[in-house]
Order: C-alpha cells, then structure tokens, then sequence
C-alpha cells in the first residue's frame, strides 16, 4: 500500500519545517533544516507519494526544500515526488 502525503507549499510560509513534521509525523529529534529533512526523507521504508502542490513562483526557501525532496526521491527508492503548479483565486 502506498502512503500519500500532501503538501500545500502555501502552509510552508510561516515554519516550513514545523508543516513538514506535521504532514510526515517526523519524529521529536527532527532538526528542522534541510540537512535534517534529506536524513529523514531517505530513510523512508515504505513506499511514499509526494504530491507538492505549489503556486508559482515559490520563495527561496521553499525552492531550496524542493530540492531537497528531489535529490532524496533519486536516493530512496521508495519515495515519489509529483509536483502540480496550482492556481489560486
């Protein structure tokens, strides 16, 4: 079965990391920065969809934690990373 987490980067603007523990019940040890979250996202042992749906464009940081879960998707075989531009009104 596979897991789905669904990220809203609009929730990311105020504690990126904190929204990011939240949807993926990261553990109390989290780091919270985007060496911590490469960790964790490798670590993934079962098979997980991603689904960042973002406006364009993103903010540094969000661009940055992007990358993050496009580097970690290359190394675990067990992560997949779908990414959807979302129009809001």
């Amino acid at each position: 079965m596979m897991l789905s987490v669904i990220l809203d980067v609009r929730e990311m603007y105020r504690d990126p990391h904190g929204y990011l523990a939240a949807q993926f019940g990261f553990p109390a040890y989290y780091g919270r920065n985007l060496d911590a979250l490469h960790d964790l996202l490798t670590e993934i042992g079962d098979p997980t969809a991603v689904y960042w749906l973002a406006p364009e464009p993103l903010t540094r940081e969000q661009r940055r934690i992007l990358r993050v879960f496009k580097d970690a998707e290359r190394e675990n075989p067990y992560l997949y990373l779908y990414q959807q531009e979302v129009l809001y009104e």
